[in-house]
């Protein structure tokens, strides 16, 4: 499994890898995503961001998550497309209802 690979990598120590996924998307589609997959009916809304973050708090309002430090440290691309994993996650969680 990559993960103990990357765990056992010297030189991944003191990296930040990301290991999800590096295709781009807002957070008002990943809401309607989540929506879609789970059937809810909630809906989405919006906050200001200086009313959830502060007026004086600084933050990247874009991020682009790359997995290309992943693939140079073990050669590994991840396969499984965002909408799969949020899948996988909400089957999980369904499991621990019961």
């Amino acid at each position: 499994m990559f993960s103990y690979e990357l765990m056992n990598c010297d030189d991944a120590i003191g990296q930040a890898v990301n290991v999800a996924g590096s295709k781009e998307i807002n957070i008002k589609d990943l809401a309607q995503m989540v929506k879609d997959i789970t059937g809810s009916e909630s809906e989405i809304t919006f906050t200001p961001y200086e009313k959830a973050y502060g007026k004086d708090f600084d933050d990247a309002r874009r991020r682009y998550a790359s997995v290309k430090r992943l693939e140079a440290l073990i050669g590994y691309v991840p396969g499984m497309d965002l909408a799969e994993m949020i899948r996988m996650t909400v089957e999980w969680f369904k499991g621990k209802d019961a």
